[in-house]
């Protein structure tokens, strides 16, 4: 769950505020693949004083080792993630468009921890022009450390400038501990650009099954 306050969406002009409690299942069948779903409800506010709350869009995403790393050598991994348009567009809280994303990502892994490095691209759909869309490039930069029993985690990135909308770029800092098949963790963000959220955080709590491999 968590919550951004002064968000430009894809396609708006005006900052909103904008919580969220969600729920996200990640499967590893082997160690080079990964298929993840998340479904969250939405709670949205505007200057005007118009408020709402409905369901958000249902997000499915995988995730494919390609090459492995060795020594200083990356890891290369391909991201794919949809987004389905289950939002409603009259509440505000969607654009009603299937939007998709991919990435190509390189991650450096050892035991003082983990540097993941990516690009892609986002294709959004245009909820204003019938039959148009939105090209954006994406870049991302995280981080994770052990840290005694936690893992201090920092990421930044997000989407570029793109003719449709301008950026949307953020960096974030967070801890997470885990016990047994249980974690928890909480982070704290900030926007880098306009149209990102001012302030932003969010916490999390998950469960690990035994079926499965883990995923590095």
């Amino acid at each position: 769950l968590g919550g951004m306050s002064g968000w430009v969406a894809p396609f708006e002009a005006v900052e909103e505020d904008r919580a969220f409690v969600g729920v996200n299942a990640r499967y590893a069948p082997t160690e080079a693949v990964e298929l993840r779903i998340r479904l969250e409800g939405l709670a949205a506010s505007w200057p005007d004083g118009a408020r709402t709350i409905g369901p958000g869009d249902l997000r499915l995403g995988t995730s494919a080792r390609i090459l492995p790393g060795s020594g200083p050598r990356p890891a290369l991994w391909l991201d794919w993630e949809v987004k389905l348009p289950n939002a409603s567009t009259e509440l505000g809280l969607g654009t009603d468009e299937t939007d998709v994303a991919a990435m190509a990502l390189a991650r450096w892994a050892g035991p003082e921890g983990t540097i993941t490095a990516g690009a892609g691209l986002v294709i959004l759909g245009d909820p204003l022009r019938y039959s148009a869309q939105d090209d954006a490039a994406l870049a991302l930069v995280t981080a994770s450390r052990p840290l005694g029993p936690t893992r201090v985690l920092a990421r930044a990135g997000g989407r570029l400038p793109s003719p449709r909308n301008p950026a949307d770029l953020s960096v974030g800092l967070g801890v997470e501990a885990a016990r047994a098949s249980m974690r928890a963790g909480v982070e704290l963000s900030a926007g880098l650009t306009p149209a990102a959220a001012d302030v932003g955080a969010r916490l999390w709590i998950g469960a690990r099954s035994p079926c499965g491999a883990q995923v590095p």
